[in-house]
């Protein structure tokens, strides 16, 4: 059936619907700009969606429970993930932390990471003027170690003293334990 000289085209052979396209080759095939007033669902996999949400109004893409989302770019998929964990994964599918953001190569920040909870600002490691600069807020202390020591040089920045082997360092530079200085 061609109706309007391909204005709709119905393949009843194939069971396909043309718009605009009088040999379609899936099951709705529109060739020109289309216009969605309201939501796009797409059977148990998501949801394309405008208007009000969950973070407001707006423009809204949403995985079915159970999916992922994923983008892609330059004819490969997965380039990022929303997993259903809600991580955002980076050039990666999977990852064994549980970050919320985890990228696989090299990441560049103009700004800086910031770090705390929902309500409290901790610190911040930045650029500040050509310098690589770890700031902590007001009165907060630094330690550096690892996993099993978290402080094998803690910092007590309201007392400007610097610790190695201890958490609170009693002079400018604190030393415990025996070593050379």
């Amino acid at each position: 059936l061609n109706i309007d000289a391909g204005t709709l085209y119905l393949d009843v052979s194939n069971n396909r619907v043309g718009i605009n396209k009088t040999s379609p080759n899936q099951t709705l095939h529109v060739d020109g700009m289309s216009q969605f007033d309201n939501t796009m669902l797409f059977a148990s996999r998501g949801t394309i969606s405008w208007g009000s949400m969950g973070g407001g109004t707006g423009f809204g893409i949403q995985a079915a429970s159970g999916n992922a989302l994923s983008l892609g770019s330059n004819g490969a998929w997965d380039k990022a993930i929303i997993d259903t964990a809600g991580r955002l994964l980076i050039n990666a599918t999977t990852t064994a932390y549980n970050d919320k953001l985890y990228v696989n190569g090299e990441a560049y920040v103009t700004g800086g990471w910031r770090t705390g909870t929902n309500t409290t600002f901790v610190g911040e490691l930045k650029n500040s003027s050509g310098k690589l600069t770890l700031q902590t807020a007001a009165n907060r202390d630094i330690q550096i170690g690892d996993t099993n020591t978290p402080d094998i040089v803690y910092v007590d920045t309201s007392a400007q003293n610097v610790g190695i082997g201890t958490t609170s360092p009693a002079a400018k530079l604190d030393v415990a334990g025996s070593g050379t200085v």
